[in-house]
Formats: structure tokens, sequence, C-alpha cells
């Protein structure tokens, strides 16, 4: 690109600057917002991860004067933390968005240097290769221990944070081989939690369905898919599923909390099959008036098991702990069909419904799906640093290592790890029968059962 051809700079909107004056205002210590003077690091969190999902919802809904306005209440999020940093002497405004054109600049020298990338995988591959030069750049001693490349922040979303450890140990080179290698991990994670059920060894159950879930993430990643996008597409069809039968029954001047678990189940199979048939029933409106209304500024893991809670209270749910894992075992058994003919829309949607079936599972036995998941992402990671440690000694990094040589670490590791650290078969329990017996009535559903009688 010639110099007469680059674009102009671009400078901060009116706009922009704005926002930052209002935002300062707000911080006044004298006439500012009592609320907004209330807040730290810490307490903005929460706001900046709803904010980052509800515009994820916005973008999926194609809504575009929606998505507009939650980016806004993103942008917000950044500038409150700069002027709080700001007032701290830390960093502000400034210092971000310079800090980031600089990365930006420094991780695509195809387009600001002389460097070469033709793809998109090339441009991950530059990117990749600078990032980890200027952590090396970071070392300021010899002996000093680079940072783990397995290794991701604990604060992220635990499905999110486990796509990030599969994607950082992808880049390792130790993977499955193919599809159907990784679908068939998932059915051994299922028969050893399957095994631990029978044994009614909650502790070790605790850790098996944690394996379940973070390897029914890990497939979905390795096919291709991101699992936060294809279980929110799954959540979707889901609730729009019962806000299908809820306006059936508001027809009827009926509630969905008010119906038998067998009509539930009829009307679902009714509305599971006009779906199939194209026929798509517009919700009414306000949608705060259905029953299941679950927040969408939510980690697609936390609607998931809010919406088995709020279909719980129905008393539509599982008749055992078995049958939950068997429906797993069933929607991974479509997700191998899809995957045989090559039907890559179709399995999207069969590894969302896997997702969906694992959460739920969880959930029934009594465990929170999201802890669960991250003691499973904290084991991932505690391993991997067991085995970067070693090759530290050695003087090599991960990427050194050959993926045989690797997995031979990553056996070595666990062994070690079991041997240091047994699991107490007492320490953690679910509210559930193991075994999956439990004194209430049930109905013949394939699927489902009335929960309370």
């Amino acid at each position: 690109m010639t110099e007469s051809a680059k674009p102009a700079p671009l400078r901060a909107t009116d706009g922009i600057l704005r926002v930052i004056e209002i935002m300062a205002r707000l911080r006044d210590p004298e006439t500012g917002c009592p609320w907004d003077l209330k807040q730290d690091f810490r307490s903005m969190t929460k706001h900046v991860i709803e904010e980052a999902y509800e515009v994820a919802e916005a973008a999926d809904s194609g809504d575009t004067d929606h998505l507009r306005e939650e980016l806004g209440d993103l942008l917000l999020q950044v500038i409150f933390y700069a002027q709080l940093a700001e007032e701290k002497g830390i960093f502000d405004i400034n210092s971000i968005a310079n800090g980031l054109a600089d990365k930006l600049i420094s991780r695509h020298p195809h387009v600001f240097g002389d460097e070469q990338a033709a793809t998109a995988d090339d441009v991950m591959r530059i990117w990749s290769a600078r990032k980890e030069a200027e952590k090396a750049q970071k070392l300021t001693a010899p002996n000093d221990k680079p940072d783990y490349i397995i290794s991701v922040p604990a604060s992220l979303p635990a499905m999110l944070r486990t796509t990030k450890l599969q994607e950082k140990k992808n880049k390792t080179g130790w993977d499955w081989a193919t599809g159907q290698d990784a679908l068939n991990n998932i059915k051994d994670e299922i028969a050893e939690a399957r095994a631990e059920l029978n044994d009614e060894n909650p502790g070790a159950l605790y850790q098996e369905l944690g394996d379940v879930l973070f390897s029914v993430v890990a497939t979905t990643r390795f096919l291709g898919f991101d699992p936060e996008a294809v279980l929110r597409a799954c959540n979707h069809k889901f609730e729009g599923r019962i806000w299908g039968i809820e306006d059936i029954l508001h027809a009827q001047g009926r509630r969905i909390e008010n119906t038998s678990a067998q009509e539930i189940q009829d009307l679902w199979i009714e509305i599971k099959q006009h779906r199939k048939n194209g026929e798509f029933l517009t919700p009414r409106s306000p949608r705060e008036d259905y029953f299941l209304n679950i927040p969408a500024a939510l980690p697609a893991i936390r609607r998931t098991s809010q919406m088995e809670e709020k279909k719980n209270a129905m008393g539509w749910d599982w008749v055992s702990s078995d049958s939950a894992l068997q429906k797993i075992l069933d929607e991974l058994e479509e997700a191998v069909v899809e995957l045989d003919i090559n039907n890559r829309t179709a399995l999207a949607d069969e590894m969302g419904d896997v997702i969906f079936a694992s959460i739920a599972c969880i959930r029934y036995i009594g465990y929170d799906p999201e802890e669960v998941l991250n003691a499973a992402n904290d084991k991932f990671e505690r391993r991997f640093h067991v085995i970067e440690d070693r090759l530290h000694q050695e003087g090599r990094r991960l990427h050194q290592a050959s993926a045989s040589e690797i997995q031979d670490l990553w056996v070595a590791a666990k062994r070690q790890e079991k041997l240091s650290a047994p699991v107490d078969k007492s320490a953690i329990t679910a509210p559930r029968t193991m075994n999956g017996t439990f004194t209430r009535e049930s109905l013949d559903l394939p699927i489902y059962a009335v929960a309370n009688s």
C-alpha cells in the first residue's frame, strides 16, 4: 500500500469524548452519583460479564438497534474501569487505547510490516508467535520460569475456560486423530461416571461428571464448533418449544405450572413436530409473562441450568440418575450419525443437544454444572503445569515436546496426582440417591417423569 493510499488516522469521536466526560462527573466525589462512587474494580466484574453476554444475545438476534445499544453498555464498562484506574494514578483511557493500538500493529506484521499471510490460519500462526515472543521478553532473569502455556484465567465462564484450555492444548499437537475418536472418548467418560454412580461414590462421581462435560465441550471444539454458540442455539430451541407449550396453554386460560407432566410431554412432542415441519410459532408479548423466562445476560451453561430448574418446578424431570446419563448417550448417537454423513449443520445442532443433556444430567444428580466443569478445568490445567515444570527442568518448553511425549507425561502426572491426593469418597455428596432410586411416583415416559408426587 502506497503512502497516498493509506487511510487517514482514526480519531476519537465527539460521542466517545462525551461519555468519558460524563463518567468523570458521575465519579466526582462531591457532585457524582452515589452508586457510581461506590463501585471498584471487583464490584464491576459481574457487570462486564453480563454486558458481554447481552452483546452476544443481541448479535444472535439480528436486531442491529439492540446490538448498537448493548455495545454501548459494554463500552461503558471499559470507560468505567479506565476512570477508576485514572483516579488511582494507574492508567487511563489513552494508555488502554495506545496499548491496544501497539498490540494490533505488533500482531499484524503482514499489514504493518513485511511478513506475508495469505489465509486466516497464517494470521493465527503469526499472532501466536508474536504473543509468545512478547511473553519471553517479559522474563527478567535466565532462570525465571516462563508463563505456563496451558493456563487460562479462572475468572472466565467455565465453558469458555474449557474451550480456551483446549485451544492452547491443540497447539502442542496433542489431540484426537478423528471426530469419531473424540466422540468415543465421551462414551468412555460416561462409562466411568456410570461406574461411580453404581458404586455410590459421590466424590469420584463429582470428578467423573466434570470429565464428561469437559470432554463434551472439548469434542465440540475439536469438531469445529464454538461450544458456547451451539449451546446458546440449543437453549433458544428449548426455550422456544416451552414457550410454544405455554402459548397453547395460555390460549386455554391455563398456566404450565398447573399442567401435568404427561400433558407437557405430549405438547412437547407436538411442538417438536411443528418445528420439524418448518412451522414456527411466534411467541406472544410480553416475554416476561412466560414461566420459562431466563435472563439472556448469563453464560449459556448457567442459562441451561436455570431452564432445567424451571422445568423441574413444573414436575417434568428425569426418571433416575442413570436415565439422565443415558440421555447423553442417546444424543451422542445422533451426533455420530450426522458426523458419518458429514452434515455439519445438523452435527452442530446435535452437539448442542449433547452439551445440554450433560448439564441437565449433572444438575439433576444434584451438582452445580459450572462448579463441576471448573473442577475439571482446574485438574486439566494442574496436570499440564506438572508437565511444563518437568520440561522446564530440562530447559524446554511445551511446544518443543512431541505429542507422544506429552501423552506419556500426562499419564505420569495423572498417576502422581492420584497418589498424592486420592479422592475423598465422603467429601462431596449429592442430594439424590446415587443408584437413581427415588421414592416418588413416576410416569411411563421415554425421557422425563413426574418430579414430585
